[in-house]
């Protein structure tokens, strides 16, 4: 049996042997055949970009070889695109490359509106190429009306860098905004939106005022809901009562007169419990003689309590006491924007500041504006804008001086900026009265030109 057994294994061992290189030969085929499959398709993308752009100097982009480079590139597949961008850069057939990228993104090929994007991100000159339909500029100039399907590509893309400051797409915009103020640029320019959410956390100063703190989630800040230690005294706890001894409960029941005199008494002293039937007298004995049972020529304090009846109606009133609700307590912080995350140019005026709010009973927001930079701030007045304070936002009393919501809507709508004011910074104020409830913003959005 054992005999069988091992010519069994053994014979399974010789044919897992023979099946092993099998195997690995028919991976390194499939792997080889990939590879070879992935060289030619490579090959023939490259052969097509080159008939198209060189050959054919791009002139027909309808030719059979620039339809399947410009099909391809469209949907980013096969490394057209690259092999695109590879050409606008040999300095040779730059112009035929850049055509042809140009013409994909026009017709919505984000691939091919990234990279014309990138160009100019990386060199200021690449931005503006005077009668080229693939200058940023020239897509920045569409009017509303313009049919173009690249334009709304172009629109989300050159927003969302101008948004984050990119320098050289910030300053396109602004220029071709103040060559034309129907054209595209001004759409971006002219736009901001405060999302408040957690990930502008860092684009706020926060200026922290009392008892809370500004909570920034996904959808927007509230104050965070944290009653505050030092308002609302909290009641032990029954197992931390429990280990009081007797004379720690005495203590604690005694009046402030009759603690004040124990505290003369020039001895630390040991109490000694004498039984009583409804209440306790304790023998001060000095702690530091060797002899405990001796009492001679020792000072006797006794301490009387009140009843156990007393005591129960005292600790009841007690608890109303402790855990009544302050009605003076204000829960606020304030924030305001920072240089990276204000409006730091205003050609004219602003025509719309935007809010959506939340406001529950015992909240409340207020607002200052500052149009120089955060030099001065200033409230509406219901007819003009009128400076609040010169010693600093950290001064101002909000909840007495500033605009709530509706009133500074009211007071930034067609708002001309006067000489001098040329920017746009906010600071607002977060109110309760209620540590349960809390006020909220989860945008603004401001446009202006």
């Amino acid at each position: 049996m054992q005999f069988n057994e091992d010519s069994s294994l053994l014979k399974n061992d010789s044919i897992i042997k023979k099946i092993t290189p099998l195997v690995i030969w028919v991976i390194i085929i499939g792997i080889t055949a990939n590879f070879v499959k992935d060289q030619k398709s490579e090959a023939s993308v490259g052969k097509d970009v080159i008939r198209c752009i060189i050959d054919e100097n791009a002139s027909n982009l309808n030719s059979p070889a620039c339809k399947r480079v410009i099909n391809r590139c469209s949907n980013d597949t096969t490394g057209s695109c690259k092999k695109l961008l590879f050409y606008s850069d040999d300095g040779v057939h730059s112009e035929e490359a850049l055509s042809i990228l140009g013409n994909i993104c026009s017709k919505g090929g984000e691939k091919a509106c990234d990279i014309l994007i990138n160009r100019c991100i990386e060199n200021n000159s690449n931005c503006e190429i005077f009668g080229k339909s693939y200058s940023i500029k020239n897509y920045l100039a569409m009017k509303a009306d313009d049919k173009n399907t690249g334009k709304s590509v172009m629109y989300k893309k050159l927003k969302n860098y101008y948004d984050k400051d990119v320098d050289n797409i910030v300053s396109s915009v602004i220029q071709t905004c103040m060559t034309d103020e129907n054209s595209m640029a001004c759409q971006i320019f002219t736009s901001k939106l405060y999302e408040f959410n957690s990930t502008e956390k860092s684009d706020f100063v926060i200026i922290q005022n009392s008892n809370s703190e500004i909570d920034f989630s996904n959808i927007g800040i509230s104050l965070t809901i944290n009653p505050s230690s030092s308002d609302i005294e909290i009641p032990k706890a029954d197992e931390e009562k429990s280990e009081k001894t007797d004379s720690d409960k005495i203590f604690e029941s005694t009046s402030e007169s009759e603690i004040s005199d124990v505290k003369q008494i020039n001895k630390i002293k040991k109490a000694l419990k004498i039984t009583k039937k409804d209440k306790v007298s304790y023998t001060n004995v000095d702690i530091n003689n060797e002899n405990p049972d001796s009492t001679s020529n020792l000072d006797e304090l006794t301490i009387k309590t009140s009843t156990n009846t007393d005591i129960s109606s005292d600790s009841a009133n007690k608890n109303v006491v402790l855990t009544k609700k302050q009605p003076d307590t204000i829960f606020k912080a304030v924030l305001m924007t920072s240089e990276e995350n204000n409006i730091d140019y205003i050609k004219n005026k602003i025509y719309s500041f935007d809010i959506s709010y939340k406001e529950p009973a015992n909240t409340k927001i207020r607002w200052f504006v500052s149009f120089d930079g955060k030099a001065t701030w200033k409230k509406w007045d219901g007819n003009s804008w009128i400076q609040a304070d010169t010693s600093g936002i950290e001064n101002i009393n909000f909840s007495l001086f500033g605009n709530n919501s509706a009133e500074i809507i009211k007071g930034l709508k067609d708002y001309t900026l006067q000489p001098g004011e040329t920017s746009l910074d906010f600071a607002v104020e977060l109110i309760s009265s209620d540590e349960t409830l809390t006020p909220s913003i989860d945008r603004v959005e401001v446009k202006y030109y």
